[in-house]
């Protein structure tokens, strides 16, 4: 159920890109919130088997904080990039699969060191201190994710679009 949650914001983080930056850019980019819902529910599927692997090896490799992270960059990034490639035709659009493997990656690395960090200890039992851990965590994954994915959008959309017919960057 938890993690159904979370379906919801990042829906509407992706509608929130759509609206405010791609659909400026991207005329064709109207399916980049239903296509970051899609990546959303295949990387579910995707932990929900690992975890079935892991229970029945007795094992914590395969779930690690950066492999989730690698394997949401992936889902994210593939269902995104079919959005910015096929019908904008934006160059170099197959770098934004590795660019969302690294930033989830990291993100998620950051956000299960802080996660780690905020396991209730003798002096603060899963209180306010362990609460303002897991916030701070949560902003620094978030600033990371944030920072690698927009600045690779901005090259990747300052690369392609001077070269479009009566694109002009000043207006």
């Amino acid at each position: 159920a938890n993690a159904m949650s979370l379906l919801i914001p990042y829906v509407l983080l992706a509608v929130l890109q759509w609206t405010v930056v791609l659909r400026h850019y991207l005329p064709k980019a109207a399916w980049w919130p239903f296509m970051s819902g899609a990546a959303y529910g295949l990387w579910l599927v995707a932990m929900l088997v690992l975890y079935r692997i892991e229970q029945s090896n007795r094992s914590d490799f395969l779930l690690q904080p950066y492999r989730e992270g690698f394997t949401y960059g992936l889902s994210i990034g593939l269902f995104q990039w079919l959005v910015i490639h096929r019908d904008n035709v934006i160059e170099n659009a197959l770098w934004w699969i590795p660019v969302n493997i690294i930033a989830y990656g990291l993100g998620f690395e950051v956000a299960g060191y802080f996660y780690d960090l905020s396991k209730p200890t003798n002096y603060d039992a899963g209180g306010s201190l362990d609460q303002l851990v897991l916030f701070v965590g949560a902003i620094l994954a978030s600033l990371i994710i944030g920072i690698i994915t927009g600045t690779a959008m901005t090259w990747l959309l300052q690369d392609s679009l001077p070269k479009k017919k009566g694109f002009d960057p000043h207006k």
